[in-house]
């Protein structure tokens, strides 16, 4: 790998809310498809709307970008020292999913320019709130 220059972050933000898992669509008949999770749609316009308010209306990113997205899972309330990895559903791959299809067409263009991605998921400290992490960079180094 060679390194060009220091990465241009293009979105940094933090989205409150218990992160919600994309999981496949279900067909309902007609050629129609729907979310198989109830909560995923209002999870990706919360994400949106952040990330819309701030980039500012401007145009989506194209290039190779990188991802850093860290999910921060509901503490629960039976622990006495919450924080730790999140080992339970839902799955990282299906909470990723919801990530990059909030994102599209708001800070990238499409989710096949991210060509780095790193995904971390554990449980909320005390007195930390659940949420989404989400860092995008334009990518700096060449394969």
């Amino acid at each position: 790998m060679k390194m060009t220059t220091s990465p241009v972050v293009e979105l940094d933000i933090f989205v409150p809310g218990v992160p919600r898992p994309q999981g496949s669509k279900r067909h309902i008949g007609g050629g129609r498809m729907v979310e198989s999770s109830k909560y995923v749609k209002s999870w990706r316009q919360a994400v949106a709307l952040k990330a819309r308010h701030y980039r500012k209306r401007q145009p989506p990113l194209t290039g190779p970008l990188w991802l850093r997205v860290e999910f921060i899972m509901p503490a629960r309330k039976r622990e006495p020292d919450p924080g730790g990895w999140h080992i339970v559903k839902p799955d990282v791959d299906k909470l990723l999913r919801a990530i990059c299809d909030a994102v599209t067409d708001i800070v990238i263009a499409d989710d096949c320019l991210l060509v780095d991605v790193h995904v971390r998921k554990r449980r909320a400290r005390l007195s930390e709130k659940p949420g989404a992490r989400i860092i995008i960079t334009r990518a700096t180094e060449t394969p």
